[in-house]
């Protein structure tokens, strides 16, 4: 899938300052000369002027410092929309900028109370279904604390119809649970549903109301068997016949790319022949979402 000519976010970060050397390096002296004397004047403020004026110098000199921090998180974007597009153009995926959130069902795409995004959209027809895949992130503010968390997206479609489910991996960094969902904003407000004993500590798998039976003719204990014999350690989510497996964290280089796309592609495998058949049908006006 990936050219054996490897790349990674840091190459085309590295890539970025040698071809703006000049322009970097006339951005820090400027910098360092701009604080140091509007260090000096805060200083001497302090030290025979007002402290009023030295707040205003200390300010003006740190103008600067804000300006380097705006361009860095600017050159990091680029770097990652450059790594991304490398990837599509050599593997003939059609390529997005940025993906609309608002159109999306999935709960784990609804977290956050800030900074939620999804970037980068990559998409594919492969054997006749379609694949995407995504960089999002989203931030959770509690109190003083902020926390930022971040996953690569493989979405893979099917043939059947599915109700909405989650499955909780309850090893990964961020836990989808219903005390964190009513607390940021999204509430599915179900309990998980009863899982053999084996798997009651390493999963947590929710489920819509009433719809039990087709959730465990998905999950049965040999696909929760299989999961666990291949340490698999992310969250998996079935939305309108999609499943969306979330990896942790930024992948920054091609062969990792390639190392979880193939981990993505063998639950795929592994799910497609009961979720290219199965047919669910709504209960009544009974939801089969597990939010909206």
């Amino acid at each position: 899938m990936v050219s054996s000519s490897q790349t990674s976010i840091y190459n085309v970060l590295e890539s970025f300052m040698a071809r703006h050397r000049v322009l970097i390096l006339f951005i820090y002296t400027f910098t360092i000369v701009w604080v140091a004397f509007f260090a000096s004047k805060v200083i001497g403020e302090i030290t025979y002027g007002t402290e009023a004026m030295g707040k205003l110098y200390s300010l003006i000199g740190s103008l600067p410092l804000i300006g380097i921090l705006a361009f860095r998180r600017y050159f990091i974007e680029q770097g990652r929309a450059v790594f991304w597009k490398k990837f599509s153009l050599r593997n003939n995926w059609s390529y997005s900028p940025t993906l609309d959130l608002s159109k999306e069902s999935a709960v784990l795409l609804k977290q956050g109370n800030s900074g939620r995004s999804a970037k980068y959209e990559l998409r594919k027809i492969i054997d006749g279904r379609q694949i995407r895949i995504f960089y999002y992130t989203f931030t959770v503010s509690a109190g003083k604390h902020t926390y930022t968390y971040s996953y690569t997206v493989f979405g893979f479609t099917f043939n059947g119809s599915f109700p909405h489910l989650y499955l909780d991996r309850n090893l990964n960094t961020y836990g989808v649970n219903n005390t964190t969902l009513v607390r940021f904003g999204v509430n599915i407000d179900l309990p998980p549903v009863s899982l053999p004993t084996e798997f009651e500590q390493k999963f947590k798998l929710y489920v819509p109301e009433k719809y039990e039976i087709e959730a465990l003719q998905i999950f049965t204990p040999d696909i929760l068997a299989h999961l666990l014999d291949i340490n698999f350690k992310y969250d998996i989510e079935f939305v309108d016949q999609e499943v969306l497996v979330f990896i942790d964290g930024e992948i920054d280089s091609l062969d990792k790319l390639e190392k979880e796309f193939e981990v993505a592609k063998k639950i795929r495998d592994l799910l497609a022949p009961t979720l290219n058949s199965i047919k669910f049908s709504p209960i009544g006006d009974r939801p089969h979402y597990l939010s909206r």
